[in-house]
């Protein structure tokens, strides 16, 4: 496995390790204060402030853990750009623009 393979294996464990620390600190503290009802969120609700801090904890690991793979897209683009590998450089290019599209119209 070359070093830009490892190095995008390296961020997606990364990003679901660094998720599954903040909803386990979002769930322990909504323990602690008796708090075990969470609701859907919005991205402006998790950042605005407005949440207990377990919700927003949980928020934000929810938010990492489904970025994740978006990211993986983006490295393996910039990798396969490195390669010249321009077939599958347009193909990452597409699921980015419909992933932002999504996220847009969503």
């Amino acid at each position: 496995m070359t070093l830009d393979r490892k190095i995008i294996q390296f961020l997606l464990r990364l990003g679901l390790w660094a998720a599954i620390f903040f909803m386990m600190a979002g769930v322990l503290i909504n323990i602690r204060t008796d708090r075990m009802q969470f609701q859907g969120l919005s991205i402006d609700q998790i950042f605005s402030g407005e949440l207990l801090l377990g919700d927003q904890l949980l928020g934000v690991g929810i938010l990492l853990l489904a970025s994740t793979p978006a990211l993986r897209v983006v490295a393996l683009m910039l990798l396969w750009i490195h390669e010249k590998d321009w077939p599958f450089v347009g193909i990452s290019i597409t699921v980015i623009l419909t992933l932002l599209l999504s996220m847009l119209l969503g």
